[in-house]
């Protein structure tokens, strides 16, 4: 590389990434507290075991999800024997059932929510902790149902929603009292404004050209901000400082900076991060961690991804902003909705007031 040059120990030539590690020399920040609280208590609830990251996977053909559905089953023992007999009662079947007629009977939908509380929840009886799977699996059901009315891929807004009740499972296990009612307000809040989000950015697709990965908009845009419902977790003395920034109208810089100097980290970190850990959403890791700054994606590995993040971007902002606009020249165009970052975004200005327009009008 160029030759590098130092006063007083920084240095004035070279990449970017030198002269600052130059300028930092050889300090090192300990990490945040809540990053630690982070790895502590949320990324081992994130960890999922094989046999269900395969069960919830698309497939292409139902024989295929079948069968990730029983080899699914195979490390539950008695739970399998359980969820037999179960489907066999509700049949009102004296005979025995082979796994395979037993999930066909009961549905494969349904028979993966009971394989997610199952792991979710070990020791319980496929239930959950405090009812049946439709409680314990909320989000991913509302998620997997909102989704059901595009069609294709379902199963990657189950995976979407799981996040999110993993994360109300961690609130759930803490202290009753006004602090866990305001976490979990804003863990409804956070979901609500991602379904807001997905259901603008599916629409954004069908006008935005050739933008790659657009099959796992759904999900992307549903937990683009799961990275504040982490915070949220591990931060629960700061909840109210985390519902007012992200109830304001801060511009993404402002947001970051203060979430810098109160948590130590910002939101689309953790977010990264939430799904790096959660192995089903890993291809849209990067997506989530530049949710604000899609410009700085540094890798050429990972190049294809931006347009599909710009899109994730531009619906968040309309989400967050929606109103009618007069025309295509309306201010909130620009300044609210495509802002300097998204200059080059691959929806025209008349296509996203169509888009918009068309969206009010559904109601």
């Amino acid at each position: 590389g160029p030759k590098m040059t130092q006063e007083h120990g920084v240095s004035h030539e070279g990449p970017v990434e030198d002269r600052v590690l130059s300028a930092l020399g050889d300090r090192a920040r300990p990490p945040p507290e809540g990053f630690n609280r982070f790895t502590l208590q949320v990324a081992p609830a994130l960890a999922l075991p094989d046999p269900l990251i395969r069960a919830m996977q698309p497939a292409t053909h139902q024989d295929i999800r079948l069968k990730n559905l029983v080899d699914a089953f195979a490390p539950l023992g008695d739970l399998q024997t359980k969820f037999t007999k179960l489907v066999a009662s509700l049949r009102r079947s004296e005979e025995a059932l082979s796994l395979s007629a037993a999930i066909r009977m009961f549905g494969a939908d349904r028979a993966l929510d009971f394989l997610a509380v199952a792991y979710l929840h070990p020791g319980g009886d496929g239930k959950g902790q405090n009812g049946d799977a439709t409680k314990a699996l909320g989000y991913a059901n509302r998620a997997r149902d909102h989704h059901s009315t595009y069609g294709r891929y379902v199963e990657t807004a189950y995976i979407g929603g799981l996040v999110f009740d993993i994360l109300r499972m961690l609130i759930a296990a803490g202290p009753p009292g006004m602090t866990r009612k305001r976490q979990l307000d804003f863990l409804e809040e956070t979901f609500e404004h991602g379904l807001a989000t997905s259901d603008i950015a599916l629409r954004l697709s069908k006008s935005a050209g050739d933008v790659p990965f657009t099959d796992y908009a759904f999900p992307a845009c549903l937990v683009h901000d799961i990275g504040a419902a982490a915070m949220a977790v591990v931060h629960p003395e700061a909840i109210e400082d985390l519902k007012k920034l992200h109830s304001g109208d801060l511009p993404p810089g402002a947001l970051a900076l203060a979430e810098r100097e109160i948590f130590g980290m910002t939101h689309a970190v953790y977010g990264g991060l939430v799904c790096r850990y959660f192995a089903p959403l890993r291809p849209v890791a990067d997506v989530v961690l530049y949710h604000h700054d899609p410009y700085l994606f540094p890798h050429e590995s990972t190049a294809s991804l931006k347009p599909f993040t710009e899109m994730v971007t531009l619906a968040n902002h309309v989400a967050r902003h929606l109103v009618a606009p007069e025309d295509d020249a309306d201010p909130v165009v620009q300044e609210w909705w495509k802002r300097p970052e998204l200059e080059d975004a691959h929806v025209s200005d008349e296509a996203l007031v169509a888009t918009v327009e068309a969206l009010l009008r559904k109601g």
